[in-house]
C-alpha cells in the first residue's frame, strides 16, 4: 500500500463514521419528536452558491454565509448551533 490508498481509506472510514453518526443522531431526534428546525428551500441553495463562489475565489465563505443565515433566520437556535450546522451544510 502506498501513502495515497492509506490516506483515502482513512478519509473514506471517516466519512462513512460522520455519516452513520449523523443519520443515527437524525433517526433520535425524529424519533423524540423534534421536527427539524427550518426545511431547506431556495435560499439555502442561493447562499449555497455564493459561498461556494466566494471560497472559489479565495476570499473565505465562513462571515457571509453566517451573517445570510442569521439576517434570514434559516437556522433557529443561531448561537448554541452556528458552527455545526453550517459546517454540515459546506460539507453537503
Amino acid at each position: 500500500m502506498n501513502l495515497k490508498t492509506i490516506l483515502l481509506l482513512a478519509l473514506g472510514t471517516v466519512a462513512v463514521w460522520f455519516i452513520a453518526f449523523w443519520w443515527l443522531n437524525a433517526r433520535k431526534a425524529r424519533a423524540a419528536g423534534k421536527p427539524d428546525e427550518v426545511p431547506q428551500n431556495i435560499y439555502h441553495s442561493i447562499v449555497a452558491f455564493v459561498m461556494c463562489f466566494f471560497d472559489t475565489l479565495g476570499i473565505g465563505n465562513f462571515a457571509t454565509t453566517t451573517s445570510m443565515f442569521k439576517m434570514n433566520g434559516a437556522i433557529l437556535s443561531f448561537l448554541n448551533r452556528a458552527l455545526g450546522t453550517i459546517g454540515f451544510k459546506n460539507l453537503i
